[in-house]
């Protein structure tokens, strides 16, 4: 669980690191922003977007452009069921596009998948190894 341990005096980093530590993930970026390819369901195509993992809000955000990454109030996001950050809190952080309800992976893709509340899923494409931790972390918040 990620809020478990931290307090307002938390060292970000430090806890991103334990984070890491404590689930096997192989890399902080994903808290720190990575470029991926994302659609909807309701989409045609992919589209590269950065995106990255809020480990106190349980939220995964995405932004069109690299000088954007770490800017709440300009990303999109999926919030996660688990979060403890009151509602108030995440309206502030950008455009909710739902709440996340399952994680996975296709078979024999490129690809994981992210469902959410209204019926809708997203997939994210890259690398084996960053999909892999995107895994972990996803299935953690989930």
């Amino acid at each position: 669980n990620f809020n478990d341990s931290i307090d307002s005096n938390a060292n970000k980093k430090a806890y991103i690191r334990s984070i890491c530590e404590r689930n096997n993930i192989m890399t902080t970026i994903l808290f720190e922003g990575e470029v991926m390819s994302k659609k909807f369901s309701s989409d045609f195509m992919f589209k590269n977007s950065w995106f990255w993992v809020d480990p106190i809000t349980f939220s995964v955000h995405w932004v069109k452009a690299e000088s954007e990454i770490g800017n709440r109030a300009v990303s999109k996001f999926l919030m996660s069921k688990k979060s403890r950050v009151p509602l108030e809190r995440h309206c502030r952080l950008g455009t909710k596009k739902g709440i996340i309800r399952s994680v996975g992976k296709f078979p024999g893709s490129t690809g994981i998948f992210i469902s959410t509340d209204n019926e809708e899923y997203l997939e994210i494409r890259g690398t084996a190894h960053s999909l892999d931790n995107w895994l972990k972390v996803l299935k953690i918040i989930v």
